[in-house]
C-alpha cells in the first residue's frame, strides 16, 4: 500500500531517452478562402440581367444558388430568365456541407419546388464554369457558405468560373426593388439621381417573386417581389401564408404533423385537416 502510482517513468542517461517520444510534426492547415465577392442590389440585378440575355444566344453562363431552408424558398425566390436556381432545399443550415458533398435540388423558380430526388444532379454539374449567385435572407449565411463553396471548388474539376454574393440579402434588395402596399419602390442608389435632379430614378420591376421569409414575429418581410410563389400542399392552387391570416403570435401556423416545419395549406384546404399542435380530428398534413 505504500506503493502509488506515479505514471509512467522514462529512463534517463547513457542507456535511456531523455523523456517522452515527439510527436511527429502536425501538417499546416490551409487558411480558409476570403469570402466571395459583395454585389450591391444594383451590380446584382444589372448582372444578372445581362446574364439573361446572353443566355439566349446559347447554354446559360450563370446560375443562382438559394442557401436558404425549404420553408423559405417555397414562399419566395429570384426568377431569372435563362438562369436556373440551385435550391440548397436544407432544414438547417447545418445540412449546407452535405449540398456540396452530394446531390443539389434544381428549382424551377416558377413553381416554387424542386426537382424530384431521381433527377438530381450533382453540384459540379450545375455550377461547373459558371458564375454562381450566392444569396439568402440578409446575407449573414452567404458569408460563411461563399468560404465553403469556394473551399469546395479548389478540389473539384466542376469548379465555378466566379462566385458572387449579395450584399444584404433579399432584404437590401427589397429595400430597392421590392414594393410595400401603398408605397412606390425606392430607387436604385447605385442608378443615382434621376434626369434633372428630381431625386432618384425608378427602380425596375423586381426579379424577386413572391415574399422574404424572416425569423421575427412577422413572418415575412413587408417590402415583397412580384406575385405569389407558394402552393398549397393539398390543392396546389397559389398560396404563401403558412398562418392562414392569423397573427404568427397567435401561433396557428400549419405545421406538418410528422417533423413541424412549417407547410403551406390554403384557407379552404385546412378546414377539416389537421396540422400539428391541433386537436385530433380530420386529415392530417403530412
Amino acid at each position: 500500500g505504500r506503493h502509488k502510482n506515479r505514471g509512467t517513468r522514462y529512463p534517463h542517461g547513457d542507456g535511456g531517452a531523455a523523456g517522452p517520444p515527439e510527436e511527429p510534426p502536425r501538417a499546416a492547415v490551409p487558411p480558409p478562402p476570403a469570402p466571395a465577392p459583395h454585389l450591391s442590389p444594383g451590380d446584382w440585378h444589372r448582372a444578372l440581367l445581362a446574364a439573361s440575355s446572353s443566355s439566349a444566344a446559347g447554354p446559360p453562363s450563370a446560375v443562382l444558388v438559394d442557401m436558404r431552408n425549404v420553408y423559405e424558398s417555397r414562399i419566395g425566390c429570384f426568377a431569372v430568365p435563362g438562369v436556373p436556381t440551385v435550391a440548397a432545399n436544407t432544414r438547417s443550415y447545418r445540412s449546407f456541407p452535405s449540398v456540396l458533398a452530394g446531390t443539389a435540388r434544381r428549382q424551377e423558380p416558377a413553381a416554387g419546388a424542386g426537382a424530384g430526388a431521381g433527377d438530381d444532379p450533382q453540384l459540379e454539374q450545375l455550377v461547373g464554369g459558371k458564375d454562381v449567385f450566392l444569396y439568402c435572407t440578409g446575407g449573414v449565411r452567404c458569408e460563411r457558405a461563399s468560404q465553403k463553396m469556394l473551399e469546395w471548388a479548389s478540389g473539384t474539376e466542376g469548379a465555378p468560373r466566379r462566385v458572387f454574393q449579395l450584399e444584404g440579402g433579399i432584404q437590401r434588395y427589397l429595400e430597392h426593388y421590392g414594393k410595400r402596399p401603398g408605397a412606390a419602390p425606392d430607387g436604385d442608389p447605385a442608378e443615382g439621381a434621376g434626369a434633372g435632379g428630381d431625386g432618384p430614378s425608378r427602380a425596375p420591376p423586381s426579379l424577386f417573386r413572391g415574399k422574404n421569409f424572416v425569423f421575427d414575429p412577422r413572418r415575412t418581410d413587408p417590402a415583397v417581389g412580384e406575385g405569389t410563389v407558394g402552393n398549397c400542399r393539398v390543392c396546389e392552387a397559389p398560396h404563401d401564408d403558412y398562418d392562414n391570416g392569423h397573427a404568427p403570435a397567435d401561433g396557428r401556423e400549419a405545421r406538418c404533423c410528422r417533423c413541424r416545419i412549417l407547410v403551406l395549406v390554403c384557407d379552404r384546404c385546412r378546414v377539416g385537416r389537421r396540422c400539428e399542435g391541433e386537436e385530433a380530428g380530420g386529415t392530417r398534413v403530412d
